[in-house]
């Protein structure tokens, strides 16, 4: 994971998540897809995740075993 905060804005891009993660945007789509990861569409504008469900996943996936 990327050194440094998460950017403060409320809603991000998948691949602002996906730098922030380092994974490929691919995968973010992919969490998403599998219910790890919320996102939602915000007016007429493409898939965005709220700043606190990323912040949320990070804990969760840093507080797994192994």
């Amino acid at each position: 994971m990327k050194e440094g905060k998460i950017p403060e804005k409320t809603f991000l891009r998948p691949d602002e998540v996906a730098e922030i993660l380092e994974i490929s945007r691919r995968s973010v789509y992919r969490l998403i897809k599998q219910g790890e990861l919320m996102a939602m569409r915000v007016g007429d504008r493409p898939l965005r995740i709220p700043r606190k469900e990323l912040r949320d996943y990070i804990a969760e996936t840093l507080l797994l075993p192994g």
